[in-house]
């Protein structure tokens, strides 16, 4: 969804077990706030399944 969203294609990816790897082509929105969209979905859902 957040690639459609802002229009920013992922070419590649690669979770490791201390940090991920991401090859993208940033939009419009710039590189800093798909990172921020990205990085805040995924701590609600983190904070969700861990009821925090």
């Amino acid at each position: 969804e957040l690639c459609v969203d802002t229009k920013t294609p992922i070419y590649a990816w690669a979770i490791m077990t201390n940090h991920a790897h991401i090859l993208l082509r940033s939009s419009e929105m710039g590189l800093s706030g798909f990172m921020r969209r990205l990085l805040t979905g995924y701590a609600v859902s983190y904070n969700r399944r861990h009821r925090r």
